[in-house]
């Protein structure tokens, strides 16, 4: 007698496949969210990746989930400008495509307090969308970042000043030496290109 196969498969691999392909819907409806949101948020937020990149993606989703929330009301791309604006301004209109009137508020004052954030100089804008001791880190990381800037800039100015002096040098030893003579003998010494070292012996500062 031939063997049947299965009138359906066992439940604990059921469950598997399901809770897979319910995986694999979610990330699709994630990625087309993703999408969606992308053009949106260039409207709104031109000026976002002027922040550190953790902090963008720090309030990425936050964004994202506002967007789709709007898109569910039936709001376009313009529309969801328009009504940041006017969040911005105290003034809301709930359209009646709205299901969910306290989702719909909410995500429009929080598109909008983060577009007027982003107005705000650098450090300020961080500590209202990451916190104080986020904008304390940033500071303490601008200052070191400029003193650094600050020593490299004085390190190249002594620099270029022994380069010239020993040319200088070579010159006095030697008359017959041309520019481009020079140039190569310090380009060895210094460990630095040719073309840098005749932009310094060229340049009067």
């Amino acid at each position: 007698m031939t063997e049947q196969p299965p009138a359906s498969l066992p439940d604990e691999i059921g469950t598997d496949l399901e809770e897979k392909q319910q995986a694999v819907a979610f990330q699709s409806y994630l990625d087309a969210c993703d999408s969606t949101c992308a053009a949106t948020m260039v409207k709104l937020y031109p000026n976002l990746l002027d922040l550190p990149t953790w902090l963008v993606d720090h309030i990425r989703p936050q964004i994202q989930r506002a967007i789709t929330a709007l898109h569910a009301a039936d709001q376009s791309d313009e529309r969801i400008a328009e009504l940041i604006a006017n969040a911005r301004d105290g003034q809301m209109e709930i359209p009646a495509s709205a299901r969910d009137v306290t989702a719909f508020l909410q995500s429009a004052y929080d598109l909008a307090h983060i577009q007027w954030a982003l107005t705000l100089e650098k450090a300020k804008a961080i500590g209202i969308l990451a916190g104080k001791e986020a904008a304390k880190n940033y500071q303490r990381s601008k200052s070191g970042n400029e003193a650094r800037l600050k020593a490299t800039e004085a390190d190249r100015r002594e620099r270029n000043q022994r380069i010239r002096l020993r040319a200088n040098e070579l010159r006095q030893g030697n008359q017959k030496l041309s520019n481009n003579d020079i140039a190569r003998k310090l380009a060895g010494e210094f460990s630095i290109g040719f073309r840098q070292i005749k932009r310094v012996l060229t340049d009067p500062a």
